[in-house]
């Protein structure tokens, strides 16, 4: 089976740590493994190198942001949001050449691996670690986020 990750850590914090164990558990030599990310030099980056699992590169934002942000910091996040539509045209190619089966979304503050999933209807598994409310909140509102 060929999987794909979507990360969103630039750091190894805990919900990159618990995917390095979870990729650890399937890397069987029957599943072939790849992992998106959206930071060049993201630490997660160098584990994976030593366990021989491919990391890709591709520029995109969160949907859900830190509800502790300045103006400008928010305004950032959705540019960069908004700029997933192109991305995702970029990240869907890969997709197709790398054959994937199943898309697997570590975090529910991205969700640019559900949109990949559904616009070629593979199947798709998202891995909530954070809730919205507290300390997270909808990039565009709420009601602009009823995608899937």
């Amino acid at each position: 089976m060929n999987i794909l990750f979507f990360t969103h850590e630039k750091t190894l914090g805990g919900s990159s740590k618990a995917l390095i164990d979870l990729i650890d558990q399937l890397n069987n030599g029957q599943n072939k493994i790849y992992v998106i990310g959206p930071f060049k030099d993201a630490k997660i980056a160098n584990e994976l190198k030593k366990r021989n699992i491919e990391y890709f590169n591709f520029l995109y934002g969160w949907w859900q942001v830190p509800t502790a942000i300045t103006k400008i910091q928010k305004l950032e996040y959705k540019i960069l949001y908004l700029l997933n539509k192109i991305t995702i045209k970029r990240i869907i190619k890969k997709v197709k050449d790398l054959n994937i089966d199943i898309i697997h979304s570590n975090t529910s503050v991205i969700d640019i691996g559900a949109r990949v999933a559904k616009k070629l209807n593979i199947k798709h598994v998202w891995h909530f670690r954070e809730f919205t409310g507290t300390h997270l909140k909808f990039i565009l509102g709420e009601k602009n986020h009823i995608i899937l």
